[in-house]
């Protein structure tokens, strides 16, 4: 009964109304960079894979231009990791 009239009166106090803002703690910071990293780094080989498989130069290639299909699904995914952490990034700072 009575935690029932603390939650009401603190609602009526607009307690609930007015969150306190939240810290934002270096862990989450250091996750999104690290997934920014590693979004780069994967957009950058798949790139290299894609762009030199399709030069003819698969010896160099880092993947051996495997498949082409894959090389762009992975450039995409990878672009799109990179943007969400980004702006995930930018809300924090």
């Amino acid at each position: 009964m009575f935690n029932f009239f603390c939650d009401q009166q603190m609602a009526l106090s607009g307690y609930f109304l007015s969150r306190p803002k939240l810290r934002i703690s270096s862990v989450q910071k250091g996750l999104c960079i690290a997934a920014l990293t590693i979004a780069v780094i994967v957009f950058a080989l798949f790139l290299a894979d894609l762009i030199l498989g399709l030069a003819g130069m698969n010896q160099i290639a880092p993947f051996k231009y495997a498949n082409m299909i894959i090389d762009i699904v992975f450039v995409v995914c990878s672009l799109i990791l990179a943007i969400m952490s980004w702006f995930t990034l930018r809300e924090q700072v």
